[in-house]
């Protein structure tokens, strides 16, 4: 199982993969967090308010369940969920 670790920054918390070091996302001092960027090893993946966390729309929602569900992360960033979740060939 991947890990993330935290290293702490003047402006807050970074948060990066426990394996290249790239960071994922930031935590600033004010909580407000933002996704920076994925990885060979972990991935974002977004879900629109009109999905997430209700499906106004049944068909255009179909088959998301499974991010949610397998993420290791959810930042919440206006309208948009977004999931950060590891990079399994299945997934992909």
């Amino acid at each position: 199982m991947y890990l993330v670790d935290e290293v702490r920054t003047e402006e807050g918390i970074e948060f990066r993969c426990d394996i290249d070091g790239k960071v994922l996302w930031v935590k600033y001092k004010n909580g407000v967090e933002e996704v920076v960027g994925s990885c060979p090893h972990f991935f974002w993946k977004s879900i629109g308010n009109g999905c997430y966390p209700f499906k106004l729309d049944k068909d255009a929602c179909a088959g998301i369940d499974w991010i949610p569900r397998n993420s290791i992360k959810r930042i919440q960033d206006g309208e948009t969920y977004y999931f950060l979740l590891p990079r399994l060939r299945h997934y992909d």
